[in-house]
């Protein structure tokens, strides 16, 4: 009754009336008045009343506005209303449900075209921030891949590249379509990697940092998995090769970057990222001097470019040799880069994480006894004991490899740090812990085997601390293994004490 005094009947028929009218030439201009204030009284009416909505969904609200989709060539205002009524009634279920069921997806994506997106002007962020609402509900991201509105808007914003405002608006719409799993791989076939193709001349063909971006962003998730990252990497206009090139743009900047350098920046090298996860494209990227340009970025101040640049440095540097990147990490500027950013990683956890675990990587990827005395003139032992507490047990693993790598091919270089280090006393904590993996525990054991060996690197207090800890170990030890590896530590132990 209340909502009846309200006007909401009038109103939906009004909005009856509206949907079905023609406009004529002489007309025109106020019908499309009458229009607009229609849909804005409908939005107002509705805006945070939940009282209201449930109201306008008993009378079936989403059929009464579909008509107003013939509209949109009309006049870009109608189009906008429209869109502040669907954004407003799709806030609850009963509206996602409607608009599904009336499949008003279809007939909007269908309904847009160049003329369309050219008459938005000012509106064109809050249009594709409400598309991007629109492409969360159910089935829309299916029916807008049976449509040609991606190749429209990509057409429209292509012939546009230097509009910044248009390009930032349209990659949030890319970003917000590819942001969930969900019909991904749909979206991606769409006209045969439309969007992916596309994305990849976007590296080249335009001189334009949003549509860079974006290209990011469609690259980067397209590879969500090894295989996927091998079939870009195959592409024939060679992606990952743009990507390199681009980023020579931007290596050199410094502490002279903007903002908008350094989110491209850190889009690449993300991207670039997802490259050097699966293994066997590695090499590939190796040869086009990867190494040589991303080592660069090592001079940004900017923590997330920092956090990428750590982390494919390390993801490549086992399959680097002297003349193709490895002689320049191995380098004096470089290493002493690396060992500050890894003492100093300004709290953020990618930083710290990611040149902790090159640190580790450094001694085992090394590939000379030149480099790995090298390396010893730096503080990276304290580095590397550091990560053997870690909660990760790969990176434990890590750091007990890299100190093994040290001790077995150069002990004579990094033997006084070694010892300075916290090394033994978390070696004692690591043999302690109960939740260590078989493979770790056996690094330890051939560690301190190789160490015990040395016959110069623990005190007599310490081996009778390591003998004690050896024995509890054995208390309650089912695995035959382990077990045959204690009994061989304790009888050194015991000769020796």
């Amino acid at each position: 009754m209340l909502l009846n005094t309200c006007g909401l009947d009038n109103l939906i028929d009004l909005l009856n009336y509206t949907g079905s009218i023609s406009f004529t030439d002489e007309q025109k201009h106020h019908l499309i008045k009458l229009v607009i204030v229609c849909l804005g009284c409908l939005h107002n009416f509705a805006n945070d009343n939940d009282c209201v909505r449930k109201a306008l969904y008993d009378k079936n609200i989403m059929s009464i506005l579909k008509p107003f989709v013939k509209f949109f060539k009309t006049d870009a205002g109608i189009l906008m209303y429209f869109f502040s009524c669907i954004e407003n009634l799709i806030e609850q279920d009963e509206g996602k449900m409607q608009f599904s069921q009336e499949k008003i997806a279809l007939d909007l994506y269908n309904s847009i075209d160049s003329q369309i997106l050219e008459n938005l002007d000012s509106y064109n962020e809050d249009f594709f921030r409400i598309m991007s609402l629109i492409n969360e509900i159910n089935n829309s991201k299916e029916i807008l891949c049976m449509t040609n509105f991606i190749e429209i808007a990509v057409d429209f914003i292509e012939k546009n590249e230097n509009d910044v405002d248009l390009l930032r608006n349209f990659g949030g719409f890319l970003t917000n379509l590819l942001a969930s799993d969900d019909n991904i791989d749909m979206i991606y076939q769409y006209k045969d990697n439309f969007i992916l193709d596309k994305a990849v001349e976007w590296f080249e063909k335009f001189q334009s940092e949003q549509l860079y971006l974006a290209a990011a962003v469609i690259v980067a998730n397209y590879m969500r998995n090894d295989s996927k990252a091998l079939e870009v990497l195959r592409h024939k206009n060679q992606p990952h090769v743009k990507i390199i090139n681009l980023l020579k743009k931007y290596n050199t900047l410094g502490t002279n970057v903007t903002l908008q350098q350094i989110n491209v920046s850190h889009s690449l090298l993300s991207t670039l990222k997802n490259f050097c996860i699966a293994a066997s494209s590695k090499e590939e990227l190796i040869k086009h001097e990867v190494i040589e340009v991303v080592v660069q970025f090592l001079h940004y101040e900017n923590l997330e470019v920092l956090w990428k640049t750590l982390g494919i440095i390390r993801l490549l540097l086992k399959q680097c040799s002297e003349k193709s990147g490895l002689g320049l990490i191995f380098s004096n500027e470089i290493l002493e880069k690396i060992e500050t950013i890894a003492k100093n990683p300004q709290e953020h956890p990618g930083v710290a994480g990611e040149s902790s675990r090159l640190c580790c990587y450094l001694p085992i990827a090394a590939k000379s006894e030149k480099n790995l005395e090298l390396l010893c003139k730096f503080n990276f032992i304290p580095i590397i004991c550091k990560q053997m507490l870690s909660e990760h047990l790969i990176m434990i693993n890590e750091a007990i490899l890299a100190i093994n790598v040290l001790v077995t091919i150069s002990y004579r270089v990094c033997f006084e740090k070694l010892k300075e280090s916290c090394f033994s006393e978390n070696l004692k904590n690591l043999l302690q812990k109960e939740s260590l993996a078989f493979e770790v525990k056996i690094n330890l054991f051939n560690l301190f085997k190789i160490l015990f060996e040395k016959n110069d690197f623990f005190a007599e207090q310490q081996l009778e601390d390591y003998l004690k800890i050896f024995n509890r170990m054995k208390i309650g030890q089912e695995n035959e293994i382990i077990n045959s590896y204690l009994n061989q530590l304790i009888n050194l132990l015991d000769n020796a004490i």
